[in-house]
């Protein structure tokens, strides 16, 4: 059984004897180890329009998902051209959550360092559907709708409003079963509303927080210490935490470390399988972000 400073010495080999991708000039190397010591190896691929970038811990994915018996995972290992640690980005960690446990090791190295943590640390709050089957999602969704607890203060007329405003705006046809809106609760109580876009190619469906970020920064740039609320829900009453794309844009534009952003969402606790409501901080749903604009190239 190879060591974790031999699986990442494999890594850098594989990595550096690839080209460098055609957008980000950038490589990154993934290798996905399972319980029973095999390794998968992914590599970061990109196209022109940089939306369509596939990273390698999702490319690793994709070979590992395709196996008929999907040994269980139980190590990721990243390696990169840069000289600082890089952790993975938040799609590959929603990716690597949905496809192990929290407890998922992903081990982030250099040439010199390596660093340990958890799926369940670098992505806290990940969906409240996660692992549930298509044919079962209505259903549960249903489930949590009649266990839901009130609402605290003015969330509650807020949620009322939105959960009101997104059946009143929900298409007659759905390409996926769970459809969802996000308001935004500025300071003069206005409510700002947008609704996802599903795409035939679910990769290129809009996330409805994404499709808030112009009012939310053309509100928030200048200004210092204003309180928003968001509130991200599906057609059932069941509120979201931030998906992947609304955790990167929040983690990466400074505007939401000087004013406070709040989510307030249904959160699933697999230790009682419990469904809890649970109010954070958006800046606080990516933990040690990729740091690669600071990053020694």
């Amino acid at each position: 059984m190879k060591t974790d400073q031999e699986i990442v010495e494999i890594a850098f080999k594989y990595k550096d004897t690839l080209p460098k991708p055609i957008a980000s000039d950038f490589r990154v190397f993934a290798i996905l180890k399972t319980v029973s010591n095999d390794l998968i190896m992914g590599l970061n691929f990109e196209a022109t329009p940089i939306g369509s970038a596939i990273c390698a811990e999702r490319a690793a994915l994709s070979t590992w998902y395709r196996s008929a018996d999907r040994v269980p995972l139980d190590t990721v290992y990243v390696v990169t051209d840069s000289q600082d640690l890089i952790t993975p980005g938040s799609l590959c960690r929603e990716m690597l959550l949905e496809a192990g446990l929290p407890s998922l090791t992903v081990i982030c190295a250099t040439k010199n360092i390596m660093k340990k943590q958890t799926i369940g640390e670098l992505y806290p709050y990940g969906s409240v559907y996660r692992n549930i089957e298509r044919s079962q999602l209505v259903s549960f969704a249903q489930q949590i709708q009649k266990k839901a607890l009130p609402f605290p203060g003015e969330w509650n007329l807020f949620y009322q409003i939105v959960y009101q405003k997104l059946k009143d705006n929900l298409p007659k046809m759905l390409l996926h079963p769970i459809y969802l809106a996000a308001g935004v609760l500025y300071p003069d109580g206005h409510i700002r509303m947008s609704y996802q876009f599903q795409a035939l190619e679910y990769g290129c469906s809009v996330d409805p927080i994404i499709g808030q970020s112009g009012s939310i920064e053309g509100f928030l740039a200048g200004r210092k210490n204003q309180h928003l609320k968001i509130l991200q829900m599906d057609q059932f009453g069941v509120c979201h935490s931030p998906y992947a794309k609304a955790r990167a844009y929040f983690s990466e534009k400074t505007i939401f470390q000087d004013n406070v952003v709040e989510i307030l969402f249904h959160h699933r606790n697999y230790s009682n399988n419990s469904i809890e409501l649970t109010q954070e901080y958006v800046q606080n749903f990516l933990p040690a972000p990729p740091n690669i604009f600071n990053a020694s190239l």
